[in-house]
């Protein structure tokens, strides 16, 4: 478990058995999904089952009970049992994360690592001044694993608040933003609201607890 408040960039400690969901829950929980063996399954729908077995955990109801929808940004909450949990989904083609929290909104973005073309380009579209500044004192070499970093901090932020990458940027004050690597592979930024009673963030590995039963 990480204490709070106000960090930039942790090593996550990866749980592979958690307690049973205390409620009113004071902790934020960040759930690494991975890409399984079964072929014939794609990371998203992979992690969309995952998503739903979670939930279900959380809500204490069947995953069949529960229902999800898009509020008007395109946000997915919980509509049954309404109220519930707040919390966002992201993958990319190999690994996935659930950021679950019953104190704040939540936005979580994971990008693997690979090359970019062109990050100047890209960042000007959607990063503020100081990140731009930040991406152009980089040397070329570097940029793209910088731009990835950024990339996934904003896009937290816009996620938390239920925005898209071109809506309205997310104001970084009013947002803690927690940067990690869930493998050496992967950069990830998960994003709660700085007001929130969030006390503390777990990390969890799915397929170890769904392992240990």
């Amino acid at each position: 478990m990480f204490r709070l408040p106000m960090v930039r960039r942790i090593v996550p400690q990866w749980l592979s058995r958690v307690d049973v969901v205390p409620d009113p829950m004071s902790h934020a929980d960040i759930w690494r999904i991975a890409q399984g063996p079964d072929s014939e399954h794609s990371m998203r729908e992979r992690a969309h089952a995952a998503l739903r077995e979670i939930l279900a955990r959380y809500a204490g109801i069947s995953t069949e009970r529960l229902r999800i929808e898009n509020a008007s940004g395109g946000k997915p909450f919980l509509a049954t049992p309404p109220g519930a949990v707040e919390f966002n989904l992201s993958h990319c083609p190999d690994l996935a994360l659930l950021a679950v929290s019953m104190r704040s909104p939540v936005g979580v973005d994971v990008e693997a690592d690979r090359k970019v073309d062109d990050p100047l380009r890209l960042a000007r579209r959607v990063l503020d001044v100081s990140d731009l500044a930040l991406l152009e004192a980089q040397t070329p070499a570097g940029r793209p694993a910088l731009f990835l970093d950024l990339w996934t901090q904003f896009e937290s932020r816009q996620k938390a608040l239920g925005r898209g990458i071109f809506a309205e940027r997310a104001d970084p004050d009013g947002l803690r933003g927690i940067s990690f690597r869930p493998t050496g592979r992967h950069i990830a930024c998960v994003s709660l609201v700085v007001d929130a009673d969030v006390q503390a963030v777990r990390f969890i590995d799915y397929d170890a607890v769904i392992a240990s039963g």
